[in-house]
């Protein structure tokens, strides 16, 4: 049986809004486990721009739904949604993959929910 891959956060964003996003991986992560190399995040449909460049592993303690999460168990980005050709849709449910390397070997994928309002 496959592993849900949903992240357990949802976000709603509306045009003209700049959001950061904090993505746990804690709960999928082996004993031991940290990401590491370089993660990315691609949203579907087209909508909100997300910078390649600012997706990035944790390099400090953040607390995502409440619970504390280690460096190097989070991937955190930000979601820019200009209008005009970033524009978030009212109504339109986005899907964020993210992806991320482990210093295990293993390449980890979490998709996240964004509505747009």
């Amino acid at each position: 049986m496959m592993a849900d891959t949903t992240a357990k956060q949802r976000h709603s964003m509306r045009d003209e809004e700049i959001r950061n996003v904090k993505v746990s991986f804690a709960d999928v992560l082996d004993a031991g486990e940290l990401l590491n190399g370089t993660p990315t995040a691609t949203i579907l449909p087209a909508g909100p721009n997300i910078d390649a460049g600012k997706v990035a592993v944790s390099t400090a303690l953040e607390t995502i739904n409440g619970k504390r999460v280690a460096i190097g168990e989070a991937i955190l980005f930000e979601i820019d949604a200009l209008t005009g050709v970033y524009a978030v849709v009212s109504g339109t449910e986005y899907t964020i993959t993210v992806t991320a390397p482990t210093d295990g070997g293993q390449t980890l994928k979490q998709d996240l929910i964004l509505t747009g309002e």
